[in-house]
């Protein structure tokens, strides 16, 4: 191991001041030669004079905070410090980046969900509107092609037409009406007997006249 003198060792504390300061490792190297064109140097530690080849001051604190046999306590301790620093810095915007990574992805596949969501809600309401469309015009041709009065399309509470949409809605998209044949027949008969009660319970009288088509 090296021994230096008092004056020697006022020089390195006075370095290792500035160290604590600038965090530099090159004022504890002699003989530092630069690699023509790179930054990498070649530089003899003062303390144990072993060559140490490094890019930049990297390698040349790393050997003073861990590999040097000779370098005192004081220095040793202050470039272990910042190398656990940089450590500690480099730790942390790793996790930052990957944070930052995280949450582009998450927001990403929240668009992604969000759109799917809106494609899949905007399909039905779509088709919806398209399906009214063309049950509105399908009556307004049947009323017109039939000779019926559109005033018989009432929206009251008590109407037939009201009546006949909503049996037909509850009855389902399967439903199938019933033809001419089956209207004219048993339908009629039922609902004109139903009537004719209605009307003798209310008015007194049986009589009720139905013509078939």
């Amino acid at each position: 191991m090296a021994m230096y003198d008092e004056e020697m060792q006022g020089g390195w504390r006075s370095d290792l001041e500035m160290v604590t300061k600038t965090g530099g490792a090159f004022s504890f190297f002699k003989d530092i030669v630069k690699k023509q064109g790179t930054q990498q140097v070649t530089a003899d530690c003062t303390f144990c004079w072993k060559s140490v080849t490094s890019t930049g001051a990297s390698r040349l604190a790393e050997h003073l905070a861990d590999k040097c046999v000779a370098c005192p306590k004081e220095v040793k301790v202050k470039f272990q410090e910042l190398k656990n620093k940089v450590e500690h810095k480099r730790k942390l915007a790793t996790a930052q980046i990957v944070s930052a990574k995280e949450e582009m992805e998450r927001d990403q596949r929240l668009n992604v969900e969000k759109k799917q969501m809106l494609m899949q809600l905007s399909l039905p309401a779509a088709t919806k509107v398209a399906a009214k469309e063309a049950a509105d015009k399908a009556i307004a041709r049947f009323f017109y092609a039939n000779g019926l009065p559109f005033f018989a399309a009432s929206h009251e509470a008590d109407s037939y037409y009201r009546e006949m949409i909503s049996a037909v809605q509850k009855a389902g998209a399967g439903y199938l009406p019933p033809g001419a044949k089956a209207i004219g027949g048993k339908l009629i008969d039922d609902w004109s007997i139903a009537a004719a009660m209605f009307w003798e319970r209310h008015c007194g009288s049986g009589i009720l006249m139905v013509a078939r088509l």
